[in-house]
């Protein structure tokens, strides 16, 4: 079976001051299968796996680009055609067309960048519907949560905030990632890659860390990759920036606190035992992770 991406041309108007809704799943959510909400993609894309925990892994579905998991329920996008296709514990349902990325929030809000790289589109649908609504322009990145939608710009890598009540307003210069959390910290690489930096509402940006090539943030910290040696540090306010882990090449969080990684090898899923440097394997080759 072939998963999927999202509408690369809505089919309704567009509206810069759409509502963001909540939506429920279809079906039960993806943890009716197992008790984790950790996937993984095979080295060569042909599968998307679950963790059923130790290293036990079962195949949920077929080939996929990427996924992203969140409340509404494990999304992914299909190899050639990148239609979005959402999993929900049950079986896979077409979502919407072409997309290039999809993010979804923790109030089950799920946004998308088109194929073509041109619009920023909403998902209003529910279950087997295809209902999206376009509320932005080309975009080369987003990142969600509770503190608005946020998009870098193409060419420029200008970073802009999104709200149902605003629209959009550019709220920062040039980066080349931006994630958020769900505490609604938002966090950026700048785009030299030099620096790690930190947005609030109440104070806008301040340099947290030096130089990263990729940070993921959640229940338990921020986690950055450093360049060159792929390293893992976390960083907490209270205690600044400590290295857990050797060479990874990409890590995840759920929102329980647990982190796991990839090794820069590829032939290994890691787990964080949550002390020093000490990590459990429990899986093999992988090329992505998903958690939530």
């Amino acid at each position: 079976m072939v998963i999927g991406s999202v509408a690369a041309t809505p089919a309704d108007a567009a509206s810069s001051a759409a509502a963001r809704p909540t939506i429920a799943p279809a079906t039960a959510s993806p943890e009716t299968t197992s008790g984790y909400r950790l996937f993984g993609l095979t080295p060569t894309g042909s599968s998307v796996n679950q963790w059923q925990g130790n290293q036990s892994w079962t195949g949920v579905g077929g080939a996929s680009l990427s996924i992203v998991d969140g409340p509404v329920g494990l999304i992914s996008i299909a190899p050639t055609s990148q239609n979005v296709f959402l999993y929900t514990g049950n079986s896979w349902t077409q979502i919407g067309g072409a997309a290039s990325q999809v993010v979804e929030d923790a109030y089950g809000g799920v946004y998308s960048i088109s194929a073509s790289g041109q619009s920023v589109n909403q998902y209003t649908g529910s279950g087997a519907t295809q209902n999206w609504i376009q509320i932005g322009g080309a975009s080369a990145e987003l990142a969600d949560g509770p503190s608005g939608l946020f998009s870098i710009a193409p060419g420029s890598g200008n970073v802009f905030r999104y709200t149902s009540s605003t629209g959009w307003t550019q709220i920062g210069s040039a980066a080349s990632q931006i994630i958020e959390d769900n505490a609604g910290d938002v966090y950026s690489i700048s785009a030299s890659g030099q620096s790690v930096n930190q947005w609030t509402q109440e104070e806008g940006w301040s340099q947290v860390g030096g130089a990263s090539s990729s940070i993921v943030a959640g229940s338990a910290g921020l986690i950055s990759i450093a360049p060159g040696s792929n390293n893992v540090f976390r960083y907490t306010s209270s205690g600044g920036w400590t290295q857990i882990g050797g060479a990874a090449s990409q890590v995840v969080e759920d929102n329980d606190g647990h982190v796991y990684s990839i090794s820069a090898s590829g032939l290994s899923v890691n787990e964080w035992t949550g002390s020093g440097q000490s990590w459990t394997q429990i899986g093999g080759a992988a090329s992505q992770l998903a958690a939530f």
